[in-house]
């Protein structure tokens, strides 16, 4: 049991660090692109079905593209995008909840809770500015000193 979520927790981290990196290295992934990473770790850490499978890749598809268009979309209002975002999102679990099993289900809302955490205050992420994206000494990159 420990070693499966143990599992479980390394696919999802490397799902991020992927992520992470393809957007900080090439920019934003397209809609297709981030649909097919999601379904592919949604393959993985929920043992979905061959079935499951290509009804969870089309849910993912239809809502990065919409997510993509938001985003694309948007104003300078930013708590208004997060809220439609979350709408989005709230409407893609909807459609999700029908094709997974339960506990599948709850493992897919444990895991986002897992990466809302991790990328700090549910979600909200860091303010602009902060943080030391690839002024790592480990990256070859020493820090920069604002002055």
């Amino acid at each position: 049991m420990k070693t499966n979520m143990f599992q479980k927790g390394c696919i999802l981290l490397l799902f991020i660090g992927f992520t992470a990196l393809n957007v900080m290295g090439q920019g934003r992934a397209t809609p297709e692109e981030r649909a097919k990473r999601q379904t592919q770790q949604m393959k993985e850490s929920l043992k979905l079905t061959d079935a499951q499978v290509q009804q969870v890749d089309a849910i993912n598809l239809k809502f990065a593209l919409k997510s993509d268009s938001l985003f694309k979309n948007r104003d300078n209002d930013r708590a208004q995008m997060m809220e439609k975002m979350k709408n989005v999102q709230t409407q893609k679990e909807a459609e999700l909840q029908k094709v997974l099993t339960p506990d599948q289900f709850a493992t897919y809302k444990k895991n986002q809770e897992a990466m809302r955490s991790r990328r700090g205050q549910g979600g909200q992420g860091r303010p602009r500015g902060e943080g030391n994206f690839g002024n790592s000494p480990q990256m070859g990159n020493p820090p920069q000193n604002p002055e």
